[in-house]
């Protein structure tokens, strides 16, 4: 019997979880104002103007994401939301990538391209542009990496 009290006594005393509440005592906020970090600028409320903006998703998707500086390759650009892809008639890169063609079509945008033996590595923005004019940026940058780098396996062999 003892032993059983022995082999259950941790679990029942191990921690099942806490609320953590702060009163300051000092702010009086209002029901809806839990946002209130207790700062003492209030001249205009939940202005967010001076904050960066974060991007809506595009859902575009670059396979591969990355390359090695001077390869070239096919990259596939794939939609994981409701898009027309055939709509697509300019795609771009932030890095020195010259593409030598593309095709569009409704699921998929296949592109040549080679990176140049000189560029910069680092991560590139590939944009693509439809034909309204509107331009949508591929969710995950692009990757140049230097000649000859190890292939990147994810931890597996």
């Amino acid at each position: 019997m003892n032993r059983a009290i022995a082999l259950l006594l941790p679990l029942l005393l191990a921690p099942s979880g806490c609320i953590i509440y702060e009163n300051n005592g000092d702010q009086d906020l209002n029901p809806g104002d839990w946002w209130n970090d207790g700062s003492t600028d209030t001249s205009n409320p939940g202005d967010t103007s001076d904050t960066a903006e974060v991007p809506t998703p595009s859902g575009l998707v670059a396979t591969p994401d990355h390359a090695e500086a001077g390869q070239t390759l096919l990259i596939t650009l794939t939609s994981t939301v409701e898009l027309d892809l055939s709509l697509v008639v300019d795609v771009s890169f932030t890095a020195d990538v010259t593409i030598h063609q593309f095709t569009a079509e409704a699921d998929q945008v296949l592109i040549v391209a080679t990176i140049d033996p000189n560029a910069t590595t680092g991560t590139s923005t590939i944009d693509v542009e439809l034909a309204d004019g509107q331009v949508l940026t591929v969710d995950l940058p692009f990757t140049v990496t230097p000649p000859g780098a190890p292939e990147d396996t994810g931890g597996c062999p």
